[in-house]
């Protein structure tokens, strides 16, 4: 067993596949389940793709994000894409486009010309 643990955009991306989670996007994810080592009885959870274990949060957490402007470039809107798109891969984030700006610009045209004029 690794004793540390995988960066948060792993656990989302390889979070369970119950129906549940499908939707799910990456902030929700984590402000409503965690990843715990042993579970109570008569508590309900879920498997993850790791073997982890995930419950419910008995309350919502804060979920912190990295301040990012569009100067950050593609880390700008690649966490952009994360807050908004559920995916369970880079690749499915990228969604066919050949950068995280690009589906950006094209997905989100409003939210993309209103960046630019405020920039």
């Amino acid at each position: 067993m690794d004793p540390y643990y995988t960066d948060a955009i792993e656990k989302y991306f390889n979070c369970s596949q119950n129906p549940i989670f499908q939707n799910i996007t990456y902030p929700k994810y984590h402000r409503q389940y965690k990843i715990v080592s042993t579970i109570s009885p008569n508590r309900l959870y879920w498997k993850d793709c790791l073997n982890n274990i995930i419950v419910c949060q008995k309350k919502e957490v804060l979920v912190r994000f990295r301040y990012l402007t569009i100067e950050n470039a593609e880390d700008f809107f690649y966490q952009q894409i994360l807050l908004c798109v559920p995916a369970w891969s880079e690749q499915q984030l990228k969604g066919g486009y050949s950068n995280y700006k690009l589906r950006f610009q094209v997905e989100f045209l409003n939210e993309y010309q209103s960046l630019i004029t405020n920039f």
